[in-house]
């Protein structure tokens, strides 16, 4: 081609040389200039930017595909997981619902035995619900601290006689000791903590059949915050040492015996571990065989200041147990047949009269032309659905408009509790309910009532 000159430039790129740029002269030999030389360094390095960045633009609109591909998936997934739980959940409170009614009734002792079987059976799979669930959302990174005020001597207690019954039923005692250097009240995740201890005491009351079990709470000087060290101590059979280095490791049990004697998913631990890791803390057991076992957890908290103090003493937050003999008046939206017949069954054995109907609307309907003590007042529902209906009730004038309301619900998932309470109403309870939680709302419930004034 009668080329007697060339000059070649690399083409840079972030990953390397990517080509050459090759200049020739065709004719006569040319001897090539510092500045033509220069020149063409520089349309080989601008050449291989041009490609950098094409590159960058592909590799940023491939990012932003998978980003969205995974948002969409987690979107999904999370959809998936809380039809699932809603649809698992509704029947669930049937089955149990209707056993602790059976169960309250008088029974032969072949009838009782059945029954329970039946109850611990149906209790074992809502329990493994609820740890697959709680897993699923501490992976995906959906669980979030609150911070609010709160009493850790009135959420003992609260715990305590929840689980009283369960622990009666073994012959079994539950005490709460908390130390007298712990504050009244301090600031944290309320329903965080209360669920890792009720974990753990369901631990222990599962591997306990003589005895007592003990949850006592204490402070802990750690600089630069102080700390509160909760602890379950229970007279079970214990842990042998070379298993409790594993212990708070998912899915996993003493031995292969204890799924098949005690049941259970294997994943509460776990969830317990990255709860308290969540918060700051920190958790651990010590345990002999056949000397019992004390799960302890300690975490950073604040003590609250008065202003804080008296919003945990009002209706709303206070979950001590108060028995009261105060008969109300309930109604409750609740679309489910099933449901209905379980709340009604339930009302009644706890002493309290109820009126069902199926809708949010038809429950505005029921309060225009009847006074009611407090509405049980389910989410998903046709025609008009919990959280409209409850905005609502909060636009009718007083007094009606400023009734208890406390969600019934089989959605469980994170933001739920909360979405409910900003939308007006005043507690949440989750399905399946259990008979001891819904007498426990009432009681506070009646307790309120009778404290008004020219109340009876």
């Amino acid at each position: 081609f009668n080329v007697y000159s060339m000059i070649d430039a690399h083409i840079p790129s972030a990953a390397g040389v990517r080509g050459v740029l090759c200049c020739e002269h065709v004719g006569a030999v040319r001897y090539w200039t510092l500045d033509e030389a220069s020149f063409i360094a520089s349309v080989a390095e601008l050449i291989g930017l041009a490609f950098d960045r094409a590159e960058r633009t592909k590799t940023q609109q491939q990012l932003a595909d998978a980003l969205h591909a995974a948002e969409q998936a987690a979107e999904a997934k999370s959809t998936f997981l809380a039809t699932m739980s809603h649809e698992i959940r509704t029947p669930l409170n049937g089955v149990l619902g209707m056993l602790e009614v059976a169960l309250s009734k008088e029974t032969n002792p072949a009838q009782s035995e059945r029954l329970n079987i039946a109850y611990k059976s149906a209790r074992s799979l809502h329990d493994i619900l609820g740890d697959v669930l709680d897993f699923t959302r501490l992976e995906a990174g959906e669980l979030s601290l609150e911070d609010e005020p709160y009493s850790i001597i009135d959420l003992l207690a609260d715990i305590a006689n929840l689980y009283r019954p369960l622990a009666e039923a073994k012959n079994l005692s539950i005490d709460t000791c908390v130390d007298k250097t712990t504050p009244l009240h301090i600031s944290g995740d309320a329903t965080k903590v209360r669920q890792i201890i009720t974990n753990l005491l369901s631990n222990a009351l599962k591997f306990t059949s003589r005895g007592q079990v003990t949850i006592s709470a204490q402070m802990e000087q750690q600089p630069p915050i102080p700390h509160l060290r909760i602890a379950v101590t229970d007279t079970g059979i214990g842990i042998p040492c070379s298993a409790l280095s594993t212990l708070f490791q998912r899915f996993s049990q003493v031995d292969s015996s204890t799924t098949r004697d005690y049941g259970g998913s294997g994943l509460g631990l776990a969830i317990c571990k990255q709860m308290v890791e969540l918060m700051g803390g920190e958790i651990g057991v010590n345990s002999n065989v056949d000397s019992g076992s004390e799960f302890w957890f300690r975490i950073p908290v604040t003590e609250v200041s008065e202003q804080a103090k008296t919003a945990t003493d009002s209706p709303q937050n206070n979950h001590g147990s108060h028995d009261s003999s105060t008969k109300l008046n309930i109604l409750a939206a609740e679309d489910n047949v099933v449901n209905q017949k379980v709340l009604s069954a339930m009302v009644a054995s706890i002493g309290h009269d109820i009126t069902v109907v199926a809708n949010g609307l038809d429950a505005l309907e029921a309060l225009s032309n009847h006074p009611y003590d407090a509405v049980l007042m389910d989410i998903q529902m046709p025609i008009m659905d919990g959280i409209a209906a409850t905005q609502a009730i909060r636009e009718l004038p007083a007094p009606t408009r400023d009734i208890t309301i406390i969600a019934l619900t089989a959605n469980v998932l994170a933001g739920d509790r909360e979405q409910y309470l900003s939308a007006g109403m005043n507690d949440y309870i989750a399905k399946p309910l259990t008979r001891s939680r819904l007498q426990h709302t009432l009681n506070q419930v009646a307790k309120n009532k009778s404290a008004q004034p020219g109340s009876n």
